[in-house]
């Protein structure tokens, strides 16, 4: 297995913002430290396209900062008005297998997120594991199914022809299968490869779309919600949804 390795680098173009990258032969990832949210997801081998597949402040400034990658929403009862939205993380010092860890929490709720690279199938990881610290039972989706919500905002968006055949592509989203789910994305130009993102740990309930209305209408697909099938938590419980990326 070849050596992954782990850095914090800046972004030229958004020199305030610190960011972490993981590296492999397949992917880099660039994770933002102030929010841990991913901005970052690009094709190694890109066959000369080095196209971002997720939305980030750089592609796609239109979009709201809360809604990055791997940011989201969970109910935590009447006192969080039942939306609770976590991207103030305490971010873990531990880079010797060249993962990245983050962890929000808000109540009786600890949100650890993982991330890690594998060099031998030349994938992409990503785990979140809600756990209830407190001494009461916790229902993270009291309110309704979609009331739990991770941000997955795809790099599908229409600017102009010659930015969206370089730049962009199109995301087929299978969500309604409860352990069966998954995701496709192809480029628009048919430069490199594809992206594909399986279900490997948990269950959906679905997906939804925001930040589509009627100035931009379909020129942006808007940024997608995967809303992850988490059980009432009794105290000391835990449960995690884990996706690959490949």
């Amino acid at each position: 297995m070849k050596l992954l390795h782990l850095w914090a680098a800046s972004s030229a173009s958004c020199a305030t913002i610190a960011r972490a990258s993981l590296l492999s032969s397949d992917f880099q990832v660039d994770i933002d430290d102030v929010t841990g949210a991913l901005v970052g997801l690009r094709d190694t081998q890109g066959n000369g396209s080095f196209m971002n597949w997720v939305g980030s402040p750089t592609d796609t400034p239109w979009l709201p900062l809360g809604s990055r990658w791997g940011l989201g929403f969970a109910d935590l009862g009447p006192d969080f008005l039942h939306r609770f939205y976590w991207r103030d993380p305490q971010i873990s010092a531990n880079t010797s297998r060249a993962s990245h860890a983050v962890s929000y929490t808000a109540g009786s709720l600890r949100l650890d997120v993982d991330r890690y690279l594998s060099e031998e199938d030349g994938s992409f990881t990503e785990r979140y594991t809600f756990v209830n610290k407190g001494n009461e039972s916790l229902n993270l989706a009291e309110a309704k199914s979609h009331a739990i919500a991770v941000y997955t905002p795809f790099n599908d968006h229409y600017t102009n022809t010659s930015d969206a055949i370089r730049n962009r592509a199109h995301a087929h989203v299978w969500a309604n299968g409860g352990a069966n789910a998954w995701v496709k994305m192809d480029q628009m130009g048919g430069f490199g490869r594809n992206l594909g993102l399986v279900l490997t740990k948990g269950s959906l309930a679905g997906y939804s779309i925001e930040s589509r209305d009627i100035v931009t209408m379909s020129n942006t697909r808007g940024v997608f919600l995967l809303h992850p099938t988490i059980p009432t938590l009794q105290p000391g419980e835990s449960a995690s949804i884990e996706w690959t990326l490949f």
